[in-house]
């Protein structure tokens, strides 16, 4: 699963995610884990299947009017978002996976982060004090990163990395203040972070039609 990592400061609400996404059949490319909604102060997070973001960043952007307003969507409707009938193959696969969603912004009370998961909450929804981690890394890793949750998040991103090999590709920070939402990348995490500047063009083309062929495979089985 991904990697998802919040740090609540007093004037602003850090989102880090990595980009590395692996298919059923092996196949692995860089993909955004993440939405950003301006006109929400806020941004949104999956640690899943990729196909569940844009479910929840379309239901959210159609329904909530604030921040408070994207924690009541996923209190009072995560199950329901969860069972409805999806006609992308995709987005109906990543509903039936495990699922932890997350909004990170500004709400009326400052820099703020809620999460839900269908198997960690039971669907219920938790508020982030702090510094959230995901995965989580062992008691060693843990340390380094106290020491300073902000300087650290390359540190705790390559500690992640090894630990799990679900992690990697870019680290990509989000920052949402009241001066607006910042983006951009904080560095690569392993070997997929080059693919994009070595791959040659016949190379990338085998790897397109790999992916839609996991792809199609995998809506097949659904």
């Amino acid at each position: 699963m991904s990697a998802v990592n919040i740090l609540l400061q007093a004037d602003r609400a850090v989102l880090c995610t990595d980009t590395k996404v692996t298919t059923a059949d092996g196949v692995q490319y860089n993909a955004v884990k993440f939405a950003v909604l301006p006109w929400l102060q806020m941004a949104i997070a999956v640690r899943g299947h990729v196909g569940a973001l844009r479910v929840f960043e379309r239901a959210i952007a159609c329904n909530a009017s604030t921040y408070e307003g994207s924690v009541q969507l996923l209190a009072e409707r995560f199950a329901d978002i969860l069972a409805e009938a999806y006609v992308d193959a995709s987005e109906a696969f990543a509903m039936t996976q495990d699922l932890d969603v997350y909004v990170v912004g500004l709400g009326i009370n400052g820099p703020a982060a809620h999460w839900a998961s269908n198997y960690r909450t039971g669907g219920q929804v938790r508020r982030i004090d702090g510094v959230h981690v995901s995965p989580m890394v062992d008691l060693d890793a843990q340390r380094r990163y106290a020491d300073d949750p902000r300087a650290n998040l390359p540190v705790l991103m390559a500690d992640q990395t090894r630990q799990n090999p679900a992690v990697g590709g870019w680290m990509i920070v989000t920052e949402i203040s009241a001066s607006g939402i910042r983006t951009y990348p904080l560095g690569g995490l392993d070997a997929l972070s080059s693919v994009g500047s070595r791959m040659q063009p016949q190379e990338e083309i085998a790897a397109l039609a790999a992916i839609e062929a996991a792809n199609a495979k995998r809506a097949t089985k659904s």
